[in-house]
């Protein structure tokens, strides 16, 4: 098998194997969760975060390995707080002691532990289908669920470790390295073992110790392959899987950021069970259900002062104070106050584990004005303008609850709401006139909508919209209310193809314009005609890559899912302008470092040009992600193309003339326009010391005098201190 070859390559990089594969990353996962309270008490947080998986292979036994299995789940820390509440708890003098507090963080540790395999591993109740380990196996890995997993534990700690830091200098290394792992008070951790069924003559206190030794051996190993054999590991890591440091970061159940937001709203829950007569069955219960619990979206409330401001030689980076908050993922610029000012609306998706979104004012001085928040959401919010009747509503996605709201003046006026039984990650894509008559339509998506993920594409009439933008009392209603078209991506129905993966329409709409709708598993982009679109509509192109094909002569019974080593994650992003009256439409493949430009002409699609990055060898391929965003400044006529991982993963913005574009093939006669840094490269990262990979342009917007916001929602993620994954944009 495949894998096994990589692992023996592997072996012969380290000398000693790295026992307990996932231990970095459950490391880096604790980092980002550890109260406050419990900073000087990382060696019992260590502890518990591998002793889950301490006595699966340490000392091979059925019973050992069925206690490990036990450890996994919540019965086993209802039976430890148990413990805790007879040896503490229950007497006020020992509540707050030394050892109380050695074990509170141990089983902290073990409940960070729980939270991060159940969301990896595909293990959370009624969501099997959708967890990073089912949707990897099913996308990458052919449906192998054993080699997804392989590649999960063991890569997927070189991916993590290697996005926060790059060497030796970096001081976050020394967290993965300090040997001051410790178990808890030895009575206390031989009666936890003797309640799950595990006593004194299976394995001691000191052999325990031994077995918990194995997982510090393995998380030095794995640093240490890291910090000397980085290149060869990562070449080997997205060799096979290209996309997978997006999976691990942006699955929406099971990657990284919605980890980090499940184990914020949980933690609370569970250290409130550190209290004297707690019922431990209701506990029980909500410590399974805190990941999932709602909250009331609220409205628009003055700025709290958690952002900093700074200006450098005509630079402005707004950055965020709060902790694990992401700002900077989504960014829309309108006149969303009721002075009619411009305002950027910044989104934080993870800050408090539910989001928030800023408005940062844009004239006289950038300067915040309000915060938004609560969303329900736990993995990212997508922020849009919607304008009609000389007003600017402030559109934010709610993806967590299938919600999407409208704000006007800081008030809600509507939420749209999708309650199908299978609806997943439902969110806004873009706003666009689709029908012509003058009122702007919403276009809907869920490439993860569907019981299997097959993904849909809603078109919600703008003029079913007006009553309630126009009402003073605040509305909610479900989309099956509204007039709407709803594409599944018929005849297409193959689970985990996730068509929707991103949307656009033709720049002008008219009869004759088109939707364009990516089919992310497939590698291709479906082109359907506006023209009497309805539910059961066909598409009538089929776009991969330079080749445009009529659907009705397309071959549709032999489409098949792609792992992104073939597709390059093709259609990843969408974009139409309309250059001296005509329609232009770029497609994305990131992967590949390619973005693809088309002519709609005489009714009809037409390849035109293909926008390669000639990139620098410092950085991998796979991870330069040219064409993450792309934005068009209608002003100056000029392309904008960001690539968050050039330089190392610095992060540039690259532009290109539509003068160029058009000479490119019209003078030139060529089919490919290669970027290079001497005449395309526009602006680099200015932070000296990003800490880890900053994800620096994974979005873009173009202000109305042409200045662009760029996100970097991933500001400080190499820090596992207090100021971790804050966040920034910088309006240039």
């Amino acid at each position: 098998m495949l894998w096994n070859a990589i692992r023996i390559w592997i072996l012969s990089l380290v000398i000693v194997y790295a026992v307990g594969a996932g231990v970095s990353t459950h490391l880096t996962y604790l980092a980002r969760a550890i109260p406050d309270e419990f900073r000087g008490y990382e060696p019992w947080l260590k502890a518990g975060a591998f002793f889950p998986d301490t006595l699966y292979s340490c000392k091979p036994s059925d019973k050992l390995a069925q206690f490990a299995e036990r450890a996994h789940w919540p019965r086993f820390l209802i039976s430890a707080l148990e413990l805790w509440q007879d040896r503490y708890g229950s007497v006020s003098r020992k509540r707050n002691c030394e050892d109380s507090l050695k074990f509170q963080a141990f089983l902290i540790g073990v409940f960070s532990h729980q939270i991060v395999d159940s969301s990896w591993h595909s293990l959370v109740d009624g969501y099997s289908s959708h967890g990073l380990l089912r949707v990897m196996a099913e996308t990458e890995f052919d449906g192998d669920v054993e080699e997804a997993h392989n590649y999960l534990d063991v890569m997927g700690d070189f991916i993590v470790m290697s996005n926060v830091f790059n060497g030796i200098a970096d001081s976050s290394w020394r967290y993965y390295t300090d040997t001051n792992w410790s178990l808890p008070n030895e009575q206390d951790v031989m009666e936890l073992l003797r309640r799950n069924g595990v006593d004194q003559n299976d394995i001691s206190y000191k052999e325990l110790n031994v077995c918990l030794m194995r997982g510090l051996s393995a998380s030095v190993s794995e640093l240490y392959v890291v910090l000397n054999r980085r290149v060869e590991i990562l070449n080997v890591a997205y060799g096979i899987s290209p996309v997978a440091r997006e999976f691990l970061e942006d699955c929406w159940q099971g990657g990284e950021f919605d980890i980090v937001a499940m184990l914020h709203a949980c933690l609370p829950v569970y250290q409130s069970l550190f209290k004297p007569h707690i019922d431990m069955e209701l506990q029980e219960q909500r410590l399974q259900l805190c990941g999932n619990l709602p909250e009331v979206s609220r409205t628009l409330s003055e700025y709290n002062g958690n952002l900093d401001f700074q200006y450098d030689n005509g630079v402005l980076t707004v950055s965020s104070r709060v902790p694990r908050s992401n700002f900077g993922t989504s960014i829309a610029v309108g006149r969303f106050g009721e002075d009619k000012k411009l305002y950027a609306a910044i989104s934080a998706p993870l800050e408090d584990s539910k989001g928030s979104v800023y408005l940062i004012a844009l004239e006289n001085g950038a300067k915040a004005k309000a915060v938004m928040k609560p969303f329900t959401s736990m993995r990212g919010l997508a922020v849009h303008t919607y304008r009609f009747n000389d007003k600017d509503f402030l559109v934010v996605s709610e993806p967590g609850s299938n919600r999407i709201h409208f704000y006007l003046a800081r008030k809600r006026i509507l939420t749209i709401h999708d309650r199908t039984v299978d609806a997943f990650q439902l969110q806004l894509s873009c706003v666009a006139d689709i029908n012509g008559d003058f009122v702007p339509d919403l276009i809907l998506s869920g490439a993860s909508y569907g019981r299997n993920e097959t993904g849909c594409a809603i078109l919600v009439s703008g003029s079913s919209l007006i009553s309630y933008l126009n009402s003073d009392q605040p509305a909610e209603v479900e989309i099956s209310a509204l007039t709407a078209v709803r594409l599944n991506g018929g005849p297409f129905k193959k689970p985990y193809q996730h068509f929707g993966a991103a949307l656009t329409s033709s720049y002008s709409p008219s009869p004759t314009g088109f939707l364009y709708v990516t089919c992310q598993n497939f590698g291709m982009v479906l082109v359907y005609p506006l023209s009497g679109l309805h539910s059961d509509s066909l598409p009538m192109y089929v776009v991969i890559e330079k080749e445009i094909t009529l659907f009705k002569t397309y071959n549709y019974d032999d489409v098949k899912i792609l792992p992104s080593i073939v597709h390059g994650m093709f259609g990843k992003a969408l974009l139409s302008w309309n250059y001296v009256g005509n329609s232009f439409i770029a497609i994305s493949q990131h992967l590949f470092n390619n973005v693809f430009i088309y002519r709609e002409i005489n009714d009809k699609v037409e390849f035109f040009l293909k926008l390669e990055l000639q990139h620098d060898s410092s950085s991998y391929s796979s991870t330069i992600g040219f064409g993450s965003a792309i934005q068009y400044d209608d002003q100056h006529k000029l392309l904008y193309v960001s690539s968050p991982g050039s330089f190392d993963g610095k992060g540039a913005i690259w532009r290109v003339s539509m003068q160029e574009i058009i000479n490119a093939v019209k003078i030139w006669k060529q089919d490919i326009l290669y970027m290079n840094a001497v005449s395309h490269l526009y602006f680099v990262n200015p932070q000296t010391d990003p800490k880890g990979a900053s994800n620096f342009g994974k979005t873009m917007q173009i202000t109305p005098d042409s200045r662009i916001i760029i996100g970097v929602p991933q500001l400080n993620y190499g820090n596992l201190q207090s100021k971790q994954l804050t966040g920034a944009v910088i309006i240039k």
